[in-house]
């Protein structure tokens, strides 16, 4: 065998060594990607079924928030929306007018946060002004009606404070 021939064997020997690596890689790679497709199948399953079992959260509501907008008589007519827990969360949540009838035993107060503490202070009917901001608890379930009884009422501080 000649020198030429001798070469050209080894280069070609090479040529084909790096082209079986080159495809046994490319095979492995394949294989490891629908391993990790599986995975995360499972894994997304798994989530599916978990967050099927707290629909329930959706049936009952006690909390709803927004903005004061008209004041009356023992009343208060929000512009708020009910604070759902749901996956995924809607882009813009449900907004809605809500009457927040008050009796004898709501509670109404605010926060007010000083240097390292923070002081409920309680406030009267005639305290909350159209505009502010609030948080309502209530008894009664809030997901499907227009007027509930209020049992507290906190009146946001913090754009007070900024």
């Amino acid at each position: 065998m000649s020198k030429r021939t001798t070469i050209l064997l080894i280069v070609a020997c090479i040529i084909f060594l790096l082209a079986g690596f080159w495809i046994g890689k490319v095979y492995e790679r394949s294989l490891w990607q629908e391993k990790f497709y599986q995975v995360v199948r499972q894994e997304l399953d798994w989530f599916k079924s978990q967050s099927e079992k707290y629909q329930y959260f959706q049936e009952s509501l006690y909390h709803v928030s927004g903005t004061v907008i008209e004041k009356g008589g023992g009343f208060l007519m929000i512009e708020g929306r009910a604070q759902v827990l749901q996956s995924p969360l809607p882009e813009e949540p449900e907004k809605r007018n809500i009457k927040l009838n008050l009796n004898g035993e709501t509670e109404i107060f605010r926060f007010v946060i000083a240097e390292e503490s923070s002081q409920k202070v309680f406030l009267k009917f005639e305290d909350v002004k159209t505009g502010d901001y609030v948080f309502v608890v209530s008894k009664e379930n809030v997901k499907d009606r227009d007027e509930v009884t209020a049992e507290k009422i906190q009146v946001s501080s913090f754009i007070e404070q900024l």
